[in-house]
């Protein structure tokens, strides 16, 4: 984020446990950055929040509704925490500030933002441009090869560090496979205004647009409005002017990949180091390495060590590619379908898969759609113990919550709250995200031990990992909830009493976001294009002093 792409006052900085302000980095529509210095002395993290510190997060700048009622700081969150690659700005937590804001810190990048320094020192040369477009191309590849979306590519959200290596940064507006589409938006001058969603195409335009934004200091006019780049940078190689004409293509489908377009910017010009020395705070410049402009044989070869250290040739295949390859009837139920007609004992597996995907509200099986209703007393029939796999606990780390300090603060409160309803909200937004990451130890935490969903979810993740397969966009949603009365559950032992139950039933309403399985070159494997809706009934037990689901069963 920078001053750059939106306008906004300075509102002051966040108040955040054991860290001291130290500078605005950048404030616009969207919220502000600021720079905070940890007081046990370790490196200054960057801190993002929406609004003022502590305002109600909302949705983006054109008027758009919250994503799943997340704010932009959680799927800014999500997204880092879900994908990881060298130039995505890296992540350090998420946090709430003391008016209860949440504030994602990360890493700070201290060469600035695009935006930042070619306001400070003009426009950049053409192996300074290549430096930053090709990684940028490279990440984006990354992403669209995930099924995700930057939705807003622009100098303000290209970050640099010290050493002059580029960041792309500012997720608020991304989106995952599986995630709803949203209307073309972001940093005037970086989108095209003809296309009709975020797309990974809208995300290469808006790449060609930085590209002509640093090499002329000004965003890509319109196409019949616009001279050719000869006329401002006369050294500018065809070979770049050809790949920056091709990404500002108004037809979204004649657009390079983000892959080709990092490939074609790459073989134009050579790389050299983006100079910092006169765009940075004073600060800043004891840490730099690209002080000076490059003048010399012994700076030329710096340069490569600096430009080629970054930059691969091979990436990932684009979404578009991968989509048009996904095969009909694939998916996580298939894998359980092979294992039914191969191994006899695979059945009762079946059994706590279809259980555990009750509370995501469907189960892929041979390209068909399993409701609860199908599964009707599923979770009840009984299955060999299989601890093959399972995390142990001891007593100690069963009652630490460390394991959720990684988690948004507010999930972290809901996971303790002795509420029943509150917890299991955020039971359902903790399961989603550990299935999505495939973590075997959250889903151990929020699962009691022995259940019929801990056997479930352990199948799933151990299938996924199998099958090097990850899944994209789920989001478990509770709605609707209440809890009944379960006096032939109820104990009156050390966890539980009349009044204060240890098991206890919440029948809600379960909405299951659209989302997508990957196979491991990013390539889609099934995609669930729906939200699913259903009535169920989660049998919750107190664990170690809070709520842990049991079982799921049908809600009708």
């Amino acid at each position: 984020m920078d001053t750059f792409s939106h306008g906004g006052g300075v509102n002051g900085p966040p108040d955040i446990a054991h860290h001291d302000p130290v500078r605005c980095l950048g404030s616009g529509a969207q919220g502000q950055v600021w720079l905070m210095a940890p007081r046990d002395g370790s490196p200054p993290v960057a801190a993002k929040f929406v609004g003022p510190p502590g305002a109600p997060e909302s949705g983006s700048s054109n008027g758009e509704p919250p994503r799943h009622n997340e704010s932009y700081i959680t799927q800014e969150w999500r997204l880092l925490t879900h994908f990881r690659h060298e130039h995505l700005i890296p992540l350090r937590q998420l946090v709430r500030d003391a008016r209860g804001g949440q504030v994602l810190l990360m890493e700070h990048a201290a060469g600035g933002s695009l935006a930042q320094i070619v306001r400070e020192r003009g426009p950049l040369s053409v192996g300074e441009a290549v430096t930053v477009l090709t990684p940028m191309g490279q990440v984006l590849a990354f992403l669209h090869g995930r099924g995700a979306v930057h939705g807003d590519v622009s100098p303000g959200n290209i970050l640099l560090s010290a050493a002059g290596k580029p960041f792309l940064a500012d997720f608020g507006f991304a989106r995952m496979l599986g995630q709803e589409a949203q209307k073309v938006s972001g940093t005037p001058g970086f989108y095209s205004p003809g296309d009709m969603e975020r797309s990974d195409a809208s995300d290469v335009y808006a790449l060609a647009s930085v590209g002509w934004f640093l090499l002329t200091g000004r965003p890509a006019p319109p196409t019949r409005e616009r001279l050719p780049m000869g006329t401002f940078v006369p050294e500018v190689p065809a070979e770049l002017v050809a790949a920056l004409e091709a990404g500002l293509l108004d037809d979204a489908f004649q657009r390079p990949s983000a892959a080709a377009f990092a490939q074609a910017v790459f073989r134009s010009a050579k790389a050299v180091p983006v100079a910092l020395g006169n765009a940075v705070h004073p600060s800043v410049l004891p840490e730099l390495m690209t002080r000076h402009e490059i003048h010399g044989k012994a700076d030329r070869k710096r340069a490569k060590v600096f430009s080629f250290g970054w930059f691969r040739r091979k990436v990932r295949p684009s979404w578009r590619s991968a989509a048009r390859g996904a095969r009909p009837g694939s998916g996580m139920g298939m894998m359980w379908e092979s294992r039914l007609g191969t191994v006899r004992r695979s059945r009762t597996k079946r059994v706590w898969v279809n259980g555990m995907l009750a509370i995501a509200s469907v189960a892929v099986l041979g390209g068909a759609l399993l409701t609860v209703s199908t599964l009707r007393g599923a979770t009840r029939v009984e299955s060999e113990p299989n601890d093959a796999g399972a995390v142990k606990l001891t007593t100690d780390a069963r009652y630490s919550m460390e394991w959720a300090v990684g988690l948004p603060s507010e999930i972290m409160k809901g996971l303790k709250d002795q509420d029943p309803v509150k917890a299991l909200q955020a039971l359902a937004w903790t399961r989603s995200y550990a299935l999505s990451n495939a973590d075997e130890e959250l889903l151990a935490r929020i699962n009691a031990p022995g259940s019929a969903t801990l056997a479930a979810d352990s199948v799933i993740v151990e299938s996924l990992k199998e099958q090097g397969h990850s899944l994209s966009g789920l989001d478990i949603r509770i709605s609707e909830a209440s809890t009944d009365s379960l006096e032939s559950l109820r104990s009156g032992g050390d966890s539980g009493s009349a009044s204060d139950p240890a098991t206890i039933a919440v029948r809600a309403t379960i909405t299951t976001s659209a989302f997508a399985e990957l196979d491991g070159s990013g390539a889609l494997v099934h995609r669930q294009a729906e939200e699913q809706l259903q009535q169920l009934k989660i049998i919750m037990t107190r664990v170690a002093e809070r709520w842990a689901i049991t079982e799921i069963l049908d809600g009708g």
